[in-house]
């Protein structure tokens, strides 16, 4: 069923700045109360859910669930979600998935790379426990292909290095900024203190995020479906949370601290292709953990032909 107002205040304000109005009207239809019937396939074959959620300290983290096919499942009705942890294990020292409070505000993104499908599915956590975690689906609804970069799956990690001892810091070291300067993909999470979490993908050319010091990233704000859920709720909130996923290595890079819009900015290079936006972000602290059993191995196909 369509949400009856789609936008809170934060999302509006931005979209009346942005001349997006009308769009975000027309794209606002296809945001619904349950997970449509279709999507429900989509989302038991997903190897990994991306989610935004906060810690215990209130700060705001994107992290990946990541294990076999069938490790999610939606029910009939679309109104809730279970994801098998077993089939999905996670480091003990991931800053978002290791804990489970019953009635956080959770934010979940499915993305398929190989063929650019996403969807987006906000909620809360209604049961959890050390095998299991249930979601209530609040907010379901499609994004366009713009900006994905093609991946499939070549195999799966027979051996999990989990006991590895994670990484954390709160200036970014050599190892993440070169991580961070080589990606073309990335995950963020933001958050309304009413509406709760949203989280969504980001993706471009090498090199379109930016290292601009120990702490502050900066990315282009491209053209996209004219909703400006993240962005609407930095208008709010400034807290945001940030994943980098190393495809190769299956290593997860967690930044948490806050963002900001910088609008109407210079851009001699075109970077923003014509929307003279950017993204920054403060990071506040960092979590680097290794990868765990049944991570895929991707093979990196071609560049989205709708990127900058």
């Amino acid at each position: 069923m369509p949400i009856q107002d789609p936008f809170h205040e934060g999302e509006r304000a931005v979209q009346e700045r942005a001349g997006e109005t009308h769009t975000a009207l027309l794209n606002g239809a296809m945001i619904s109360t349950a997970i449509m019937p279709g999507a429900i396939a989509f989302i038991a074959r997903q190897p990994w859910a991306i989610f935004g959620g906060t810690d215990s300290e209130g700060r705001l983290w994107c992290s990946a669930l990541v294990g076999e096919p069938g490790f999610v499942a939606a029910s009939e009705d679309g109104r809730q979600m279970q994801f098998d942890l077993s089939r999905a294990p996670v480091h003990p020292a991931n800053p978002l998935l290791a804990s489970h409070p019953i009635g956080r505000p959770t934010g979940a993104l499915f993305i398929e790379l190989a063929t650019r499908r996403r969807l987006r599915v906000n909620g809360r956590i209604l049961k959890a426990s050390t095998g299991q975690l249930h979601m209530v689906v609040e907010e379901a609804f499609p994004n366009c292909p713009k900006f994905i970069q093609k991946r499939t799956i070549l195999s799966t990690r027979g051996s999990a290095p989990s006991a590895r001892a994670a990484r954390i810091g709160e200036v970014l070291g050599k190892v993440q900024r070169d991580q961070i300067q080589a990606a073309e993909t990335l995950f963020l999470a933001t958050i309304h203190p009413n509406r709760g979490v949203d989280a969504s993908h980001r993706g471009g050319t090498p090199g379109f995020v930016e290292v601009l010091d120990g702490s502050t990233l900066r990315l282009p704000d491209y053209l996209g479906n004219g909703l400006f859920n993240s962005f609407g709720n930095l208008e709010v909130d400034c807290r945001m949370g940030m994943l980098f996923p190393a495809f190769g290595s299956g290593e997860l890079l967690h930044l948490s601290g806050a963002g900001r819009v910088v609008w109407d900015a210079p851009d001699p290079e075109g970077r923003t292709a014509g929307t003279y936006r950017f993204l920054e972000f403060k990071v506040d602290r960092w979590v680097h953990t290794p990868p765990a059993l049944g991570a895929p191995n991707w093979c990196f196909a071609d560049a989205s032909s709708s990127g900058s």
